[in-house]
């Protein structure tokens, strides 16, 4: 058992994800603390508090905020064996600009939130326990294995505990952390995994038993590239969404009239000219989302590549339009 102190200052979870790489939750039982204070109330994705990520399969379960509301969300198997997705919630755990020590604890059959020191919610039949504990699993903070959904906040603590606390140590817990009291662990056979974030130039930060480390690189490391999403996953009604697919078609309204220009020029033929021009657009616009499946800021998405290629056949067309307007 144990609780940390927030004595020090605070660790930024938006400015340097770190990543942990300890065996997980190896007796099938789990409690997670986090010290939390969130910076925004995000309504366009789901930022990650904490995600655990399985090597093989992806990402197994995170924790994360959707507006003022803390979210679970973990993968399971359904009845065909098939991955599926479950998704639990609180309301209003997480308000703007405001401290909340959330524990979270969970086994093969339930899972249960605390916020503060106090019960919130028991979801029964569901657990944030790994489809397979033997695979490796990394620990990620502040942001999502893609690098897409990262929180934007500050992360003063972490704990892992193997084991179920009770309410009144988690209570108790509460209680230490807001005060300020030294770290105090009582011996047992799984010893609780507990970092005390402060500001740091190191790229490793130990645990409080010394046995774990976080790396905390000065960039983000991407653990899972995503190439070419489909338009079925990114799709969202969202302003900036279709502000996105107007800026790609426009951009590429210019590479498709002046490139027809040339090759209307040097070919002679409509039809050979349009299958090039078309053929252009369409790896560079390849090329681009390639690209950008490395970059961090960036997405790499098929609509990107359709709405390229429109904006390519657009521009054709005003060439065009304009050629036997003006013979």
């Amino acid at each position: 058992m144990g609780f940390v102190s927030t004595a020090g200052e605070l660790f930024s979870a938006l400015r340097r994800p770190i990543i942990l790489r300890p065996p997980l939750f190896p007796g099938g039982r789990v409690t997670i603390e986090l010290w939390v204070q969130p910076d925004t109330e995000p309504d366009s994705s789901l930022p990650r508090i904490l995600s655990i990520h399985d090597a093989r399969d992806g990402e197994d379960f995170f924790i994360g905020q959707w507006k003022s509301g803390l979210i679970l969300r973990k993968r399971t198997l359904n009845a065909e064996g098939k991955v599926s997705y479950r998704e639990v919630g609180v309301a209003n755990a997480l308000p703007l600009g405001q401290r909340r020590f959330i524990a979270i604890t969970s086994d093969r059959l339930k899972t249960s939130v605390y916020i503060d020191g106090r019960l919130e919610k028991h979801f029964p039949n569901f657990t944030l326990l790994p489809i397979d504990r033997k695979n490796a699993h990394q620990i990620i903070l502040g942001n999502s294995p893609t690098g897409k959904e990262y929180w934007k906040g500050n992360l003063f603590g972490l704990a892992i505990y193997h084991d179920l606390l009770s309410p009144d140590i988690i209570t108790h817990n509460y209680q230490n952390w807001i005060s300020g009291k030294p770290l105090s662990i009582i011996k047992s056979a799984n010893q609780p995994i507990i970092f005390s974030f402060a500001e740091s130039s190191e790229t490793i930060i130990k645990d409080q038993l010394n046995r774990h480390a976080l790396m905390m690189p000065n960039r983000f490391q991407i653990i899972q590239k995503v190439i070419l999403e489909p338009p079925w996953k990114d799709f969202r009604w969202k302003l900036n969404y279709f502000e996105d697919i107007f800026i790609n078609i426009l951009g590429f309204i210019p590479f498709g009239f002046f490139i027809f220009a040339w090759a209307r020029n040097k070919f002679k033929s409509n039809r050979n000219s349009f299958l090039l021009v078309i053929t252009l657009g369409f790896l560079l616009s390849f090329l681009i989302e390639i690209t950008q499946s490395y970059l961090l800021s960036r997405n790499s998405q098929i609509m990107d590549i359709l709405t390229n290629v429109l904006g390519t056949f657009l521009g054709m067309i005003i060439f065009d339009h304009l050629v036997k307007s003006h013979p």
